[in-house]
């Protein structure tokens, strides 16, 4: 199995150390390579969209709350009610975080509150398209 390692250092300091392990394309390590130094010089990248896949734990929690209203705020642990109701699975809480702050990056989903009581609601947006 073949490694690779790349840095790079952009001109304020900033470090970016990549690890690869696996059979890569000299064209595919070349792309990510100049994805990120893309990204240290400034340049907007494609806005990472996730793929929202019924058959996932994640994909389902994704469409679950996208029915929730955009103007409630609505706790994790009842997000994770829901999900059992509407699935039969039961998942643990920490799941249900985990992806819920995966939704959060990708801007999909909106939260507030401390560590205590955090609350979440999806974003109000355009409806999406089917890819």
């Amino acid at each position: 199995m073949r490694r690779f390692r790349v840095e790079y250092v952009d001109s304020s300091g900033n470090k970016v150390t990549v690890s690869l392990e696996g059979q890569f394309t000299r064209e595919r390590i070349q792309k990510l390579v100049d994805t990120i130094t893309a990204a240290a010089d400034g340049a907007e990248l494609a806005r990472y969209e996730p793929r929202l896949d019924s058959s996932t734990v994640f994909g389902k929690l994704a469409l679950l709350i996208e029915e929730f209203s955009s103007e409630e705020w609505v706790a994790s642990a009842l997000i994770r009610d829901a999900f059992s109701k509407r699935y039969g699975e039961d998942i643990s809480q920490p799941v249900v975080s985990t992806y819920l702050s995966r939704l959060v990056r990708a801007g999909l989903v909106e939260r507030k509150g401390g560590r205590a009581n955090v609350t979440y609601r999806p974003v109000k947006s355009q409806p999406r398209q089917s890819p």
